[in-house]
């Protein structure tokens, strides 16, 4: 399994890659004040004037664009329908299957990365269906809509990380579709976290998101542990109950999300009385007593509540949306408990006494 890097040349020749984009169908953004807005960041990237002009030729900002980035799912819809439908019983009843699917390449990515197999799987349902929704808007028109509706550093280093990714070849500008916010593949990448994170899972000596599996699977797990470290076995986040007056302390009255950063030890809200959502101790999620966890509640003391720790802040650098993490961790704690169950009962299989063998029918006695 091969880590792909950018070439030097790549990261600094933002100029040559700016000349690819003359020939990328739809590649400018007529609005002036917009083009002058990104020139700046051109110019430090290496890009002649001469050359962004014409780059930014013929081309309006994508409305569709505009109007999904003001009406994000992950911050207007209620957090229980969200989270409902990210996990749905067919996306669980999917990811079993590719648990077992792909159990070789997992176990090989748990042991290289220390990501857990369920948090890559769940990555993968909750980000593109596994795959069934890739997503058709062109990724750099979508950066560019984006870095000219409001720019943000974000936005317009993805601008020009398209037009690198490009101009090295490294994606087909036939295929460098995705999402209106400009994330493609199996995983759902942006181009910066591409090159810096992409990895060749299948040891071809390429990194194709669209259609490997692999390579899909190796980047998630990789942006994962080097972005910001994954501790694996701790789960992101555990849905939890808690007494009500603790509630009204930590929601301060709110019915709004509030995300408690003061962590506390796993054993000081055990002592508090919290336990997990189905009444369990809290000390059986298997983790040290002294691991320190956040507290997340979603719409105040009325809403879901849940115990966070490091690795919610891990999934959180890969979207930045807490309904996002929470629903990636629900995921991937009923893709673990069915995993565990099925173990359960082939463990439970093999340790029957062998059924008598069938009495011989009339007709096979004679």
């Amino acid at each position: 399994m091969r880590i792909a890097q950018l070439p030097k040349s790549l990261i600094l020749g933002a100029g040559s890659a700016a000349l690819l984009v003359l020939s990328y169908p739809q590649a400018g953004i007529a609005n002036s004040k917009c083009v002058e807005g990104l020139w700046p960041s051109a110019k430090s990237a290496g890009v002649t004037r001469a050359t962004f002009d014409r780059a930014f030729q013929g081309f309006a900002p994508d409305p569709e664009v505009i109007e999904a980035a003001n009406y994000q799912p992950e911050y207007v819809k209620p957090v229980g329908e969200y989270i409902d439908r990210a996990v749905s019983e067919k996306r669980i009843q999917i990811g079993k299957q590719k648990l077992v699917e792909y159990q070789s390449l997992l176990g090989a990515l748990e042991n290289r990365y220390g990501v857990d197999r369920t948090i890559i799987v769940a990555i993968w349902g909750v980000e593109s269906d596994f795959g069934a929704s890739l997503g058709t808007f062109p990724v750099l028109d979508a950066w560019a809509t984006l870095a000219c509706h409001k720019p943000s550093e974000l936005r317009v280093s993805n601008f020009y990380g398209s037009m690198r990714l490009l101009a090295s070849g490294r994606v087909a500008a036939d295929r460098f579709t995705g999402s209106w916010s400009g994330a493609f593949g199996l995983t759902q990448f942006i181009p910066t976290s591409y090159e810096s994170y992409a990895a060749d899972g299948d040891d071809d000596g390429k990194v194709n998101l669209f259609d490997s599996v692999p390579d899909a699977m190796a980047s998630t797990a990789r942006h994962l542990t080097e972005r910001t470290r994954w501790i694996r076995g701790l789960p992101a986040a555990i849905e939890v109950a808690m007494p009500a007056p603790l509630l009204e302390e930590l929601s301060r009255g709110s019915d709004d999300e509030r995300w408690v950063k003061t962590a506390r030890p796993l054993s000081v809200w055990a002592g508090q009385q919290v336990t997990r959502s189905d009444g369990a101790d809290l000390l059986s999620i298997g983790v040290a007593a002294t691991t320190p966890l956040q507290a997340l509640l979603t719409e105040g003391a009325k809403g879901r509540v849940f115990l966070i720790s490091s690795n919610f802040e891990a999934l959180m650098s890969y979207n930045k949306s807490t309904k996002y993490a929470i629903a990636v961790a629900v995921l991937a704690k009923r893709l673990q408990e069915s995993a565990q169950t099925v173990g359960a009962a082939a463990s439970s299989d093999q340790d029957k006494p062998p059924a008598p063998a069938p009495a011989a029918s009339a007709a096979s006695s004679n």
